[in-house]
């Protein structure tokens, strides 16, 4: 039995996938099972994945295209490995990935998914590496407000999914890597190294992708989920700031809906000092980035985003080390 169940999607991915399987059959950590699974792709990429010989390619196949839920959880279905590391048939795995990601997940038992920093690459696109948190607290903390990890980079214990019963659910799809980790993140934690290990693609049917009703729809109603598991119900107004800042749309912001958004996080932090959901000091940290940032990034002029600050420092939601920075900077 292979020590890591590799599983990667592939739908229609002709023009990228002979890099994305060369790229893990040359890793420098040999053993791993490699669970391709053809999504109904109607292109060449049945044939570019069969013209590979090699022991470790496990090749499923769905007879129509089933969506990247329903083929997530079939080849989570076929792993036997230790390790479950995701993979996308776009993207590019740097050689010592797995080598790196197993040395750190056998020495550090209490982490359940462990991602990567990446850097983003594709046509006439500048490559920008990207590293994410690596404090486990505060990557926690950070999933109140969006998915902090990297999906194609994570590598997850599988006997944490067995355990919890845990799989991606449709019910999120486009969505349903942040669902998992927001439910992983309950019974275990979630690292991400500080190393880039994943080229991850940037191509015109990414960019060109829009949100759509269904999505907004989604988003709500992980919010939902996430102020139900935090304890606080919010005030439909509160809910709706909330999700500006999750979605980036921090040039809607009114003065107004900027201090019910900080009325929102407030209550959230007094709620959180009860039931301990999260590190406290890691959770005012990533709430005074989120005002910093809400702010900043506003269209509102400097004399009302003076008012914000004023009024953060007012309710006593940030730190005294925040309040002499922002003063210094004369933000208020």
């Amino acid at each position: 039995m292979a020590k890591i169940s590799v599983v990667m999607p592939a739908y229609n991915a002709e023009k990228y996938i002979k890099q994305a399987i060369e790229s893990i059959l040359n890793q420098t950590y040999k053993d791993f099972e490699f669970i391709i699974i053809n999504d109904g792709s109607t292109d060449g990429t049945k044939h570019i994945i069969l013209s590979y010989h090699d022991d470790r390619i496990v090749y499923l196949e769905n007879k129509e295209n089933s969506g990247i839920v329903v083929t997530l959880n079939k080849g989570l279905d076929y792993a036997t490995g230790k390790y479950i590391a995701r993979m996308d048939a776009d993207d590019i795995a740097v050689n010592n990935r797995f080598e790196k990601q197993v040395k750190y997940l056998d020495e550090n038992k209490n982490i359940g998914v462990l991602g990567t920093g990446i850097c983003t690459f594709g046509k006439d696109i500048k490559e920008q590496k990207r590293v994410f948190t690596t404090n486990v607290e505060q990557l926690k903390a950070e999933l109140i407000f969006n998915s902090c990890i990297a999906h194609p980079t994570v590598m997850i214990r599988r006997d944490v999914l067995q355990k919890y019963n845990l799989r991606y659910d449709s019910e999120f799809a486009g969505a349903e890597d942040y669902y998992l980790w927001w439910n992983i993140a309950k019974v275990s934690k979630i690292m991400t190294l500080p190393d880039v290990l994943l080229k991850y693609r940037i191509h015109e049917t990414q960019i060109t992708k829009k949100k759509d009703e269904q999505y907004y729809k989604k988003m709500n109603r992980l919010m939902e989920i996430r102020f139900k598991d935090i304890g606080y119900a919010g005030t439909k107004e509160e809910k709706r700031m909330f999700m500006k800042y999750c979605l980036g749309e921090y040039d809607s912001y009114s003065e107004e809906g900027l201090k019910t958004f900080v009325n929102c996080l407030n209550h959230i932090r007094k709620f959180n000092e009860k039931n301990k959901y999260f590190d406290q000091k890691k959770l005012i940290k990533i709430f005074e980035l989120a005002i910093i940032g809400a702010t900043n990034n506003s269209l509102l002029d400097n004399n009302q985003k003076r008012n914000i600050y004023r009024y953060v420092v007012k309710s006593g939601l940030f730190t005294y080390t925040t309040r002499i920075k922002v003063k210094y900077h004369r933000m208020y």
